[in-house]
């Protein structure tokens, strides 16, 4: 048997004729998807097409995908408005941020939770940044970025021997910050 097949097209949706078809020859394809049951609103094609999705995983097997999750960034510092805006601005860049007002919270923390980079001050209450830095290096593979209000050759030169990865005088400058962050990252990998 042989039918026309019609397609629209242009403005206004006018038909135009197009080539013949035999009906033997449609694909395969086409028949299954329109025994498939059509999902009325979003919601339901969405959960329709994981579970389809699902369907074929199981049916060939796992396969390997190249997702890439956020880095995760600690920020320790003890200015509430420090941590917020570094935090808000990561979120921004696709981190995910993680915030300690202390030292003892961040080596708490960070028995909890993996994290990929520690930005840690110098200057806080109780455990000074660079004692923090020597615990942190213990407990923790992340490179750790230090930051002060006080920079100084010295200051720099201490914390690379314990074991920093960098310093960077505040305020921190976004376009440095972010650079210096995906160098870490890249550094890591």
């Amino acid at each position: 048997m042989r039918t026309t097949a019609l397609a629209r097209g242009g403005i206004g949706g006018r038909a135009r004729r197009g080539r013949s078809l035999d009906t033997e020859e449609q694909p395969a394809a086409a028949s299954k998807a329109a025994a498939q049951p059509k999902p009325k609103n979003l919601l339901t094609r969405i959960v329709f097409k994981r579970a389809h999705c699902i369907k074929l995983l199981s049916r060939h097997g796992p396969i390997a995908y190249n997702v890439t999750m956020p880095a995760k960034v600690l920020i320790v510092d003890d200015e509430a408005l420090v941590v917020e805006v570094l935090a808000r601005q990561f979120r921004f860049w696709g981190y995910e941020a993680y915030s300690a007002a202390s030292a003892e919270e961040a080596l708490t923390l960070l028995e909890r939770e993996r994290v990929d980079i520690v930005l840690l001050d110098n200057v806080m209450p109780g455990m000074t940044g660079l004692k923090a830095l020597t615990e942190i290096r213990r407990r923790s593979a992340a490179p750790v970025l230090m930051m002060t209000g006080h920079h100084d050759p010295e200051f720099a030169e201490d914390a690379r021997l314990l074991g920093a990865a960098g310093t960077m005088a505040k305020p921190l400058a976004a376009p440095a910050l972010q650079a210096a962050l995906k160098k870490l990252l890249a550094a890591g990998d």
